[in-house]
């Protein structure tokens, strides 16, 4: 689901714990379990000046379209996240996978930001992995296991304590 809709599915009990990225100030009602922090990096055409950059800051890609992987369905919340909560200004276009997202950005209409999370597959030939930076400082994202206080006990916490080792390998 998205992160609005396992949020309501927490909130209501329809589900136990719910991984995601933190969008929102941790509540007290919640155990909020942090499994890692990932450094954020653009991908961008090989052909693009920025791709020459070591890292690049935020404030460098406002002339420069942002492409979004979303649903039709969330493109509104995930325009709006990325504008006021990230920082991206510019052009936002939307892509419905990470393949698709990626040819754009081999096509030159923009870059496609990520996280380094996991096995995150390498960028294609034709395209430049960047971190991405706000005043000299990588831009991160965290992510967590949530559940609700009460429903705390000893299998939700092993859980998510193997969990995080696992992502942390």
């Amino acid at each position: 689901g998205t992160h609005e809709e396992l949020y309501d599915l927490l909130r209501t009990g329809g589900v136990d714990l719910v991984l995601n990225d933190q969008r929102r100030a941790f509540s007290e009602e919640y155990v909020n379990f942090e499994l890692l922090c990932c450094g954020c990096c653009i991908e961008i055409s090989k052909r693009n000046p920025i791709s020459k950059l070591e890292t690049v800051d935020i404030s460098e890609l406002s002339h420069t379209s942002c492409i979004l992987i979303s649903s039709r369905e969330q493109q509104n919340v995930e325009e709006e996240y990325y504008q006021n909560t990230l920082g991206f200004s510019g052009n936002f276009l939307f892509a419905e996978n990470l393949e698709e997202g990626r040819l754009m950005a081999i096509g030159g209409r923009g870059f496609v930001p990520l996280e380094s999370v996991g096995t995150l597959p390498p960028p294609q030939a034709a395209l430049t992995r960047i971190p991405l930076v706000r005043d000299g400082e990588q831009i991160t994202r965290n992510y967590c296991v949530f559940w609700r206080k009460e429903n705390s006990g000893y299998y939700i916490e092993e859980f998510a304590d193997t969990l995080k080792k696992l992502l942390q390998k």
